[in-house]
């Protein structure tokens, strides 16, 4: 959710137009915010431009909770696969499960466990972990993130 002044819309739009945006190697936006899924997009530069560029005095952001904003139904802990997974149902079935460690590196990340959050308590979803609605996804079948993931499918067809 994003409100900016037209005069932070300028700043925006002279950092795209200048290419602040390092590839070669991948260091992402001011060779620092890069190397993450979505990095080249809004997701990477928001957190460059608040970060970085906003002068002193004018950050006037603030974290929303990414369960209700953003919601992805996604695991904060870190899994013994090598990407991240939804927790499984059945550990021993599936092949792989939940470590204690979180993604965030915090020591608790309990509040953040949008695999376990209702769509009805969100106000936005992102389609990234569940898989996109048009690919016909099954929703993560056999993790606890299956009843949230088929939920915000639903309502993307209802």
């Amino acid at each position: 959710v994003v409100k900016p002044s037209l005069e932070v819309l300028d700043r925006f739009k002279t950092i795209l137009r200048r290419g602040e945006f390092l590839l070669d190697p991948r260091k992402g936006w001011g060779g620092k915010f890069g190397g993450f899924e979505g990095d080249m997009t809004f997701q990477g530069i928001l957190p460059y431009y608040y970060e970085m560029v906003a002068p002193e005095g004018e950050h006037n952001e603030i974290e929303l909770d990414r369960c209700i904003y953003n919601q992805m139904a996604d695991n904060p802990r870190k899994s013994t696969h090598r990407f991240p997974r939804a927790t499984p149902l059945d550990p021993e079935k599936m092949g792989f499960s939940d470590t204690t460690k979180c993604r965030d590196g915090r020591e608790d990340c309990s509040d953040t466990d949008c695999q376990r959050v209702h769509p009805r308590d969100s106000v936005t979803a992102h389609f990234t972990f569940c898989h996109k609605p048009w690919d016909c996804s099954d929703g993560l079948p056999g993790t606890v993130a299956h009843e949230t993931c088929s939920v915000l499918l639903r309502e993307w067809y209802g």
